[in-house]
């Protein structure tokens, strides 16, 4: 399993497509072309599926597949894909559409996209239960404080990835729309919830358009929920919440052998060491973005306190503020602390990701620092674009804070003491510091920045476990994707061929037994030990 070592060329190539994505939102030449293309491909590839009824032991509930279209990617087809692969293996599915306008995208499109899984679904309504959003009716019920704030959270977060920031000035009005719209889908997805026996859901993102809301209510009435995201060639899977949040990876962790850490430090720090010497075609997960290697020279600059921002309006950075509203807040209010109360630089490292084409945002923070603070010399902003390595600059910071970025585990990792803060996935497994109010997390820099805390032995191996199972088994590679060029390779296959494959099998498996797929396939890892 390799991760071919074009990534990088593959990635450029499509730069030019995400811009205009970016810029737009919809697609009007691809509705004419791509988009019928693809419903006439998935539509032959869905004749060829064969369904063979099976009794599932045990299976007492069924797995609801939420369907709706996702900004006219392959996202809906793979969906259905998964349900048919389900079925096949003796699963009770039924189908959940979400046809309803989502308030992100053009009206025109998203409803032609709609009619093409409409068609689809005709297909296979006489096998499987369908239940279609907008031929239920809508109930006028008063909404929680509970509910209100999941929205109007929703509905931010949404807007974040919408305009690839957060200081648009066009964000508010977009997210009261999308709050309107929000609020008339919850009381639907939550009669279909309550009123059908589900096991679990599947659904794509899980921030996204209503996905969010299916995931709330599941949570609700204790439905476990898988949900899926993916780049181009990369699938990720949860079999507890947001796939991006990366959510059962502490489940992962519970439940491994003991007697296995030591080679599974091992492989995590010889991971490390590839990154930090920006080496993509030497791994077997995933590119390193630095864009020089890392030197460890006694070569010395100050860098103080660290902040390692992320890219953020990536879904893995969505829905976990803690502390603080937004980015620019947490910087702005680090920055106050420092000079006014220690005698450190403060160092602010936008992601490296930044300097490609299709993961640049549109927030300026270099400039909104400069503007509110001038030249200030303890403040140093290393941008993406900087010939710096993001390792050397973690060696020789006094502390080093993140919001949910991998970083965080690989400073451990490096023996530095981090503050996170926000409820990722790591921030409760003891080996990073999560403060739980402003007056916490600066009284925790502080305590860093004195010396007053040390990393333990028994934290950077933790930190390494926890690395070795988001980094190399969580990540799966394959081209059974909703990316649309990954989706124009899987649909030509044969759909039994293709189900049946090590790494869908692996997935399957994880969505109908509750396995984290990180455990899964650390487990045919170890066989190779």
């Amino acid at each position: 399993m390799n991760l071919s070592n074009g990534l990088f060329s593959i990635l450029e190539k499509i730069s030019c497509f995400s811009k205009y994505f970016h810029k737009n939102q919809v697609h009007p030449d691809l509705v004419d072309k791509n988009w019928k293309k693809w419903e006439e491909q998935f539509t032959i590839f869905v004749s060829n599926w064969i369904y063979e009824k099976k009794i599932k032991i045990n299976t007492k509930s069924a797995i609801g597949i939420v369907v709706s279209p996702w900004i006219q990617t392959a996202v809906p087809w793979f969906s259905i894909a998964m349900g048919l692969f389900l079925a096949n293996r003796g699963n009770n599915i039924i189908f959940i559409f979400d046809d309803i306008e989502n308030g992100i995208e053009n009206q025109i499109t998203y409803q032609y996209q709609v009619e093409s899984i409409q068609k689809i679904f005709s297909g296979i309504s006489d096998r499987f239960e369908i239940i279609q959003l907008s031929r239920l009716k809508i109930r006028n019920s008063l909404l929680t404080g509970a509910d209100n704030s999941i929205i109007n959270s929703l509905a931010k977060a949404n807007a974040i990835h919408f305009f690839r920031g957060e200081t648009n000035e066009n964000s508010n009005n977009f997210t009261q729309n999308l709050i309107q719209i929000f609020t008339k889908k919850l009381f639907i997805i939550h009669d279909i919830l309550y009123q059908n026996s589900f096991s679990s859901l599947l659904l794509p993102g899980g921030i996204w358009g209503s996905s969010g809301l299916f995931l709330k209510i599941a949570r609700e009435k204790n439905i476990r929920i898988n949900s899926y995201d993916a780049g181009f060639g990369i699938l990720l899977i949860s079999t507890n919440g947001v796939a991006a949040h990366q959510t059962d990876i502490p489940i992962a962790m519970s439940l491994l052998d003991k007697a296995e850490l030591k080679k599974i430090i091992e492989i995590a720090y010889n991971e490390l060491d590839r990154r930090k010497e920006a080496r993509p075609e030497q791994s077997d997960f995933v590119p390193s973005f630095q864009k020089i290697g890392f030197v460890n020279d006694s070569s010395t600059y100050n860098v103080g306190i660290l902040l390692l921002l992320n890219q953020v309006c990536d879904t893995a950075a969505l829905g976990l503020e803690k502390i603080f509203d937004s980015t620019i807040e947490w910087i702005f209010a680090s920055i106050e602390w420092t000079l006014n109360n220690c005698d450190e630089i403060i160092t602010i490292r936008q992601h490296p990701i930044e300097r490609t084409e299709f993961g640049r945002t549109n927030d300026d923070y270099s400039n909104l620092i400069r503007s509110r603070y001038g030249n200030n010399k303890r403040i140093k902003f290393i941008s993406a674009e900087d010939e710096v390595n993001t390792y050397k600059v973690i060696n020789l910071a006094k502390c080093v804070i993140t919001f949910s970025s991998t970083t965080a585990l690989e400073a451990v990792m490096m023996d530095k003491p981090v503050i996170t803060i926000t409820e990722c996935y790591y921030s409760n497994l003891g080996f990073v510091l999560k403060p739980i109010s402003k007056e916490e997390y600066f009284s925790h820099i502080d305590s860093c920045i004195n010396g007053n805390y040390k990393t333990t032995f028994k934290q950077k191996t933790d930190a390494a476990t926890c690395y070795y199972l988001t980094q190399c088994c969580n990540r799966i590679i394959t081209t059974f994707t909703g990316q649309p060029s990954d989706f124009e390779k899987w649909v030509k296959k044969n759909p039994k061929e293709l189900s049946e494959s090590e790494e869908i099998d692996d997935v399957l498996t994880s969505i109908e037994e509750g396995v984290p797929i990180s455990l899964i396939r650390h487990r045919k890892n170890n066989k190779k030990f």
